[in-house]
């Protein structure tokens, strides 16, 4: 028993030293003395290699800093300490969205989504790969789960452009002009991605555009021109 609970203080004792590290570390980077900062998260690690929340400031520090691959690894062995560990399947998934690695990145959010289902930044941000690469519907789901988000205009925005996408151009209007009549400083944007004239979106002109998103303006008809 007195073993047993020499090493239950020696544990916590470690924890503690850990994170002073960490605590050290973040003064470090609020200072921009990111060398420093670097080395007491590394020193966190050592001193408690066993303290998942360690791993997890390495890592994300690491991304901050644009080192993706060493980060993901520092994030992974937080999940390997860790189960569930939502916030580092987050940063995973973003390391490999930075990485333009969209399949991995849609696949670390989806397990990021199953670990934290209320997080709507999580869908948001699922929903655009997935937009992404095509698959509209389901893009459409993960932008559903933000309507009640802060981040809601975002979601309204690029659900609009797969439904756009889609050829389903009376939802896509009233969802653009819902958002101009929350903030007209969204016209500029939806515009712009109105006109561009790629596969599926509209080839109006930008006066005409204006009109159609006029929040008193007629539905846009199927039988307007478009590619």
């Amino acid at each position: 028993m007195a073993k047993d609970a020499h090493r239950s203080c020696s544990g916590e004792s470690t924890i503690v030293r850990a994170q002073q590290e960490i605590q050290q570390a973040l003064a470090s980077y609020a200072a921009n003395d990111f060398d420093t900062a670097e080395m007491h998260f590394l020193n966190a690690c050592e001193i408690a290699p066993e303290y998942p929340q360690a791993h997890y400031n390495l890592g994300y520090f690491l991304y901050d800093q644009e080192a993706r691959e060493a980060s993901i690894i520092a994030l992974k062995r937080a999940r390997e300490l860790q189960q569930p560990y939502p916030q580092a399947t987050y940063m995973i998934a973003c390391n490999y969205l930075e990485l333009d690695q969209l399949e991995a990145a849609e696949r670390w959010f989806k397990q990021a989504a199953e670990e934290a289902p209320d997080d709507p930044n999580i869908h948001l941000n699922r929903g655009i790969i997935l937009a992404r690469q095509g698959r509209l519907k389901e893009a459409i789901v993960c932008f559903g789960a933000c309507s009640q988000h802060e981040n809601r205009d975002r979601a309204a925005f690029h659900e609009a452009l797969c439904l756009q996408e889609l050829g389903q151009w009376d939802e896509a209007l009233a969802l653009f002009r819902h958002l101009i009549m929350r903030d007209p400083a969204w016209r500029p944007m939806i515009i712009k991605s109105m006109s561009k004239g790629a596969t599926g979106r509209l080839t109006l002109s930008v006066n005409q555009l204006r009109k159609w998103l006029m929040p008193t303006g007629r539905s846009y008809s199927r039988s307007a021109s478009r590619k």
